[in-house]
């Protein structure tokens, strides 16, 4: 998988790798089998409150993908509230982008929009998509309510295998991200590579530069050898960028 970022003036290239955890479809019992003994028991217990209060899953049709995508978004919003979330997931382009990708994947039968609801109301969607021996999950969102009463993460995990199951697609693609969630349940990595593309040396040295080392830098502050100083003014660094974001969001929307 490549994630290519070109710098459209020539050869010069530079390289860093990424990861995505993966989880080998099987059937689910066989799966629960695989992870710790505590994990087990929480996405039993979760499945059996889910069933308990009557949340349903069902993929969006094709004629409701576009509502279905804004739900998405609101949802995937939702989520992230209180956290940092990137500037740019806070925008009107980011909902028309996620809509017309939705109903694109939709009509190509390369993704769809999964969704548990429950009295009519969606409490968690995520939009899945579909190659060639794969399932991926890529953009996620839940309710407040969803994430207080449920471990969420395990419900749409255990969606996405089934409809993986569904389709005969080897693995589940949980994307970019080695958060320890994904980590619990993986069982193993596909790696993703980065490429930079330039020719004038004088434009690229420093733009390559600066995104290998960013990507390194993240890398470090998010394994077990970084000092609690580093994580603490991370910590700070996303809260003070975060109450930025919103004021410039809450500007943006009086102008």
């Amino acid at each position: 998988m490549w994630d290519l970022l070109r710098w459209w003036d020539g050869p010069q290239t530079s390289l860093w790798q990424d990861s995505c955890p993966v989880v080998e479809v099987q059937p689910w019992d066989e799966l629960l089998a695989l992870l710790s003994g505590n994990l087990r028991s929480t996405v039993r217990r979760t499945l059996r409150q889910a069933e308990a209060d009557g949340l349903q899953r069902r993929i969006a049709d094709a004629s409701n993908i576009p509502r279905a995508a804004e739900r998405l978004v609101a949802l995937h919003r939702e989520a992230w509230q209180g956290r940092t979330i990137g500037p740019e997931h806070l925008t009107q382009r980011f909902e028309a982008f996620t809509v017309a990708a939705a109903e694109r994947l939709a009509h190509r039968g390369l993704g769809s929009i999964s969704e548990f609801w429950q009295d009519g109301e969606v409490l968690i969607s995520a939009l899945l998509v579909f190659g060639r021996d794969f399932c991926g999950t890529y953009t996620l969102g839940a309710s407040r309510k969803a994430m207080r009463r449920y471990q969420w993460s395990s419900l749409y995990i255990w969606d996405a295998v089934e409809i993986a199951l569904g389709r005969n697609s080897n693995h589940l693609d949980l994307l970019r991200g080695e958060e320890p969630y994904k980590l619990r349940w993986s069982s193993g990595s596909i790696p993703v590579r980065r490429l930079i593309l330039g020719q004038h040396r004088t434009a690229w040295i420093p733009y390559a530069g600066y995104h290998a080392l960013k990507s390194r830098a993240k890398l470090y502050a998010r394994s077990e050898s970084a000092p609690p100083w580093i994580k603490n003014a991370i910590g700070k660094y996303r809260a003070l960028r975060h109450r930025v974001n919103q004021t410039r969001n809450k500007l943006d929307q009086r102008t």
